[in-house]
C-alpha cells in the first residue's frame, strides 16, 4: 500500500484548471520563486502618529485616506531615497536597471485571484492623489472594470497583509522587480515609549528583496527610514 510519503496522489477530488488572472499570477509567481535568490528582514513600528495624521487628512479630502494609503506615501518618500529597491533585474544581460519613476504595484485580492494594479508615476502625486487612485485601482480590480495596461509596469509592489487580519509575512517578488514589501495589520501592542510601557498602535513590516542586486545594508536601512517616518510621518506627508 502507498503511504503519503511514496508521493502517490490521491484519487477523486475536485479538479480545478487555473484560468485567466489566477493561470497568470501563478505562472509569475512560479516564475519568482523559481529564479530569484531572496533574502527577507523585519522591523516593526509604531504607527499611532500616523494613524492621528491619517484622520485629519480624511477628513479633509474627498478621497477616502486609509493609514494603508499613507504608508503608500511614506514607501514613495524612502524609494526617491533608496533607488536601488525601485528597479529590475535583467536576466538575460546579468544587470540592474533602475528607475526615477515610482510605478508602485499594490496587490489587491479579487474573486479572480491575485491582481497588482499599478499607482503610476507615484513620485509626482499628493498623499490624498495615491489614496484615490488606489481606491480607484482596488475597486476596478474588484468589479472587473479595470483595463490591462493598468497592471502592468509596476517597479515595486507593497501587499497589504492587514487587510486580511494578518501581523505579517513574506510576499514572493513580483518579476522581474527586485523588492516586494508587506505591511501588517496596524493593532494596539505594549511598546516602550520613554521608558514606559504603553499602549500604541504597532505595524509589522516585511521587506522581500532579491539578494543579487541588494544587500542587508540596503534592505535594513529602507525598513529603518520607513518605520522612522511612520513613527514621524509629517516630514514626509504635504500636498506641495
Amino acid at each position: 500500500m502507498a503511504s503519503a510519503s511514496d508521493g502517490a496522489v490521491a484519487s477523486g477530488g475536485i479538479h480545478t484548471p487555473l484560468r485567466g488572472v489566477a493561470r497568470v499570477a501563478a505562472e509569475r509567481l512560479t516564475r519568482s520563486h523559481r529564479e530569484t535568490p531572496t533574502a527577507s528582514a523585519w522591523l516593526s513600528a509604531d504607527a499611532t502618529r500616523l494613524v492621528e495624521l491619517r484622520t485629519q487628512l480624511d477628513a479633509s479630502s474627498d478621497a477616502h485616506v486609509t493609514p494603508f494609503a499613507v504608508i503608500l506615501c511614506l514607501v514613495v518618500a524612502v524609494l526617491r531615497e533608496v533607488p536601488r529597491l525601485n528597479a529590475h533585474f535583467d536576466t538575460a544581460a546579468n544587470e540592474v536597471v533602475t528607475y526615477d519613476s515610482i510605478h508602485l504595484g499594490v496587490a489587491v485580492q479579487t474573486d479572480r485571484g491575485l491582481m497588482v494594479p499599478v499607482i503610476r508615476d507615484a513620485q509626482d502625486r499628493t498623499p490624498t492623489d495615491i489614496a484615490a487612485e488606489l481606491q480607484r485601482l482596488a475597486a476596478a480590480s474588484r468589479d472587473g472594470s479595470i483595463d490591462a495596461a493598468e497592471l502592468r509596469g509596476s517597479t515595486f509592489t507593497v501587499s497589504n497583509f492587514g487587510a486580511f487580519g494578518v501581523d505579517g509575512g513574506a510576499a514572493l517578488i513580483n518579476p522581474p522587480e527586485v523588492a516586494i514589501l508587506g505591511v501588517g495589520q496596524i493593532a494596539l501592542r505594549p511598546w516602550v515609549v520613554t521608558n514606559q510601557v504603553e499602549a500604541r498602535k504597532i505595524v509589522e513590516l516585511s521587506l522581500v528583496f532579491d539578494h543579487r542586486v541588494a544587500d542587508g545594508g540596503v534592505a535594513g536601512g529602507f525598513l529603518r527610514r520607513l518605520a522612522d517616518l511612520i513613527e514621524a510621518p509629517e516630514e514626509a506627508m504635504t500636498d506641495d
